[in-house]
């Protein structure tokens, strides 16, 4: 299949993002085609002489990181050239992964350097119970404020910090569009 045949079902904004020749953030609603338009990026990117090596895809979960990747490599397998062959040989070199997981690999690769084992596990447990820490203190610090007084009449203040405020941060906050909280 050609990469004609393989872009034939996108649409003009769509093939912008993909045959952009910058760095590119794919951001939108679900449903709308991301995992294919950056499967498409992606074939793109190889066939305009790129390596899997010098290729990195990022995604936030685990789920969509794997999605992305047999996506990828079914578009790869699928393209008769040469670059896509080679691309879907030396796939397990591919860099699709998690945000966390980037970033963690780049803190394991210089650890060692600040005497820190890279070993090293995120815990996730600790991080929110220091996130409801924060809440609970804001909470106090604002409580004649009148929208934290409603909030205090709906939910108690034994639950509003972890189930309604880091609940909802961790839920519903990403990079793309960040919660605005100075409001």
């Amino acid at each position: 299949m050609t990469y004609t045949q393989q872009t034939a079902g996108i649409n003009e904004e769509q093939k912008a993002a993909v045959e952009t020749e910058q760095n590119a953030v794919i951001a939108a609603g679900a449903g709308s085609g991301k995992t294919r338009v950056l499967a498409t990026r992606y074939l793109y990117l190889i066939l305009h002489k790129n390596t899997v090596e010098e290729i990195l895809a990022l995604t936030f979960t685990r789920k969509a990181a794997a999605e992305m990747r047999g996506r990828i490599y079914g578009m790869l397998a699928e393209n008769g050239s040469p670059e896509a062959k080679a691309a879907a040989a030396a796939f397990h070199a591919a860099r699709i992964e998690t945000l966390d997981s980037f970033c963690a690999s780049i803190c394991r690769e210089g650890c060692r350097a600040y005497g820190i084992t890279p070993a090293f596990a995120i815990d996730d447990g600790y991080l929110e119970q220091k996130a409801e820490q924060a809440a609970l203190d804001f909470i106090l610090r604002n409580r004649e404020s009148k929208a934290v007084r409603a909030l205090l009449k709906t939910f108690s203040l034994r639950d509003l910090p972890g189930k309604l405020l880091v609940q909802a941060v961790i839920r519903h906050s990403s990079v793309s569009s960040p919660l605005d909280f100075s409001a």
